[in-house]
């Protein structure tokens, strides 16, 4: 069996006499010294070249002794420290694990033979060979560790080649080192981004010597950004005039916390709701307006996600209705029940000339219901009001006639229509509504009727405006009572488009 490192010291011992020697026994020992001195010029080392350099982790030292030396074992030394030892005779072949010396230095190689008479025989050669840095081709780290991501974690198990003789690893990242008594260990700690993973074996020769070898050559790891939480469309509600917001997130890992920013389109700073630890955040008074808002993860081993970022509109929002014809908005007004009621024309519904659309929506704008009012010809109506009791006026005119209709203002109603009706006075030509408002839960109406002026030749020349208040029945939507409204010089009544009742309980106009 070829020789093994063991590593021990070299000793060197010198025997005293103190018995006086002959003339022949003088001459015994100078003749066996001598024989003893050319055999120390005899052993040589014959592999690896002397003076060359090494790159090899594990190299195998052969020697080449004379047979007539009766060579019992021969051990290797380097530097000093006794390597292994070679006992079953030739060929002489010692292996050397140069990597414990690859520092890029000269060092010196030193055999010694004991003799089949029991003598010991250093080799005289100066023999020095260099051990570059890169002698280090016995370490590595298994293969699917090079390059390899861990995400959501900030630790890994590495499992590397064992170096024969090693007594323990240290493995790095470059901020840490672990101590490893076997060829695995596990780096815990790591931070975001990619770290550069290095080993190295060491030889613990006694309590006094200690051989390390270089680093390993480095393998890629890296730390990826945790997953971002996946959010979900916030749920906006009107709750007693105030919007609730309820937010919602993907929980990912137990022991994580999450961080919700909110930022209006003012210049007010963000509001921050941080060490949040459930996937949910209700803000029950937000007010109206645009936001974006982000969310990030914290993980419990401290590491920070990318936010996601997001748009929120809180009472405001974009709304597109209409088909493949013509569609026209002309009124938006706020409901009761914090929603909206939409006054438009269509051309994608009806009869196709164009017809009067009334739409409801809520807060968030969403679609409650619709009413086409499908009448013979163009749109007729010219606005709408909510009443108190929810119920929903519109008016217009139509063929030289004011027009009214009430609807119903429920999601759910069977019948949409409740009444309609058309109106002119007998000795009105036309008559045409300019406004409509509520008073002590009372139905009123501002009417403009058009007469003719006839001269005293008979001629009807012009038209003359009277202006009427009207109060109408809500039950039955006939005219109740009307009241005549004083004129402007321009024959125009002040309140004539709109009509509506101040906190005082009186009527005003535009």
């Amino acid at each position: 069996m070829k020789g093994l490192f063991t590593f021990t010291l070299i000793f060197s011992v010198t025997l005293l006499t103190g018995c006086d020697l002959t003339e022949e026994e003088k001459e015994k020992l100078d003749s066996a010294a001598k024989d003893l001195e050319q055999l120390a010029d005899q052993i040589i080392i014959t592999s690896p070249a002397k003076d060359s350099t090494i790159n090899q982790s594990i190299v195998t030292v052969r020697a080449d002794i004379p047979m007539s030396a009766e060579a019992q074992e021969v051990a290797l030394y380097v530097d000093g420290i006794e390597i292994a030892k070679d006992t079953d005779g030739a060929p002489w072949e010692i292996e050397w694990p140069a990597y414990y010396w690859a520092d890029g230095n000269v060092h010196s190689l030193l055999l010694k033979t004991i003799t089949g008479s029991g003598a010991e025989v250093r080799n005289n050669e100066q023999f020095q060979v260099t051990v570059s840095e890169g002698a280090n081709q016995a370490l590595h780290f298994s293969p699917e560790f090079n390059n390899s991501q861990i995400q959501d974690q900030n630790h890994i198990d590495l499992t590397f080649d064992e170096f024969p003789g090693a007594t323990r690893y240290e493995i790095t990242d470059g901020e840490q080192v672990v101590e490893a008594l076997s060829p695995s260990a596990q780096l815990t700690g790591l931070a975001v981004g990619i770290h550069n993973i290095q080993y190295r074996a060491i030889f613990d020769y006694s309590a006094a010597t200690t051989l390390i070898g270089p680093w390993s050559n480095a393998i890629a790891v890296e730390v990826l950004t945790p997953t971002v939480p996946e959010v979900e469309e916030p749920i906006v509600e009107l709750i007693d005039g105030k919007y609730r917001v309820e937010f919602n997130w993907t929980l990912i890992s137990e022991g994580d916390h999450y961080e919700l920013r909110l930022k209006d389109s003012s210049d007010a700073p963000e509001i921050v709701y941080s060490k949040l630890a459930d996937g949910s955040l209700v803000i029950s008074d937000m007010p109206a307006g645009r936001y974006a808002w982000t969310v990030k993860r914290t993980t419990k081993y401290q590491q920070e996600s990318e936010v996601s970022f997001n748009d929120l509109e809180v009472g405001v929002f974009k709304l597109k209705l209409g088909g493949s014809q013509d569609e026209y908005g002309q009124h938006v007004i706020p409901s009761k029940d914090g929603g909206y009621l939409i006054l438009a024309s269509t051309k994608s519904k009806g009869d196709g000339r164009g017809d009067d659309w009334i739409i409801k929506i809520d807060a968030t704008g969403n679609i409650l219901w619709d009413f086409v009012l499908d009448k013979e010809g163009y749109p007729l109506l010219l606005d709408l009001r909510e009443f108190s009791d929810g119920s929903i006026y519109a008016y217009g005119n139509v063929q030289d006639k004011g027009y009214l209709i009430k609807l119903s203002g429920e999601t759910d109603a069977q019948n949409r229509v409740i009444w309609e009706k058309e109106y002119r006075s007998e000795e009105a030509q036309r008559e045409y509504f300019r406004g409509i408002a509520e008073k002590n839960k009372g139905l009123y109406l501002v009417s403009d009727e058009k007469e003719l002026v006839t001269l005293d030749s008979g001629e009807k020349v012009s038209q003359v405006s009277r202006f009427k208040l009207l109060k109408v029945n809500v039950l039955t939507g006939d005219i109740e009572s009307e009241t005549e409204l004083p004129a402007l010089e321009e024959g125009r009544y002040s309140g004539g488009s709109y009509l509506s009742v101040t906190s005082d309980d009186k009527f005003t106009g535009l």
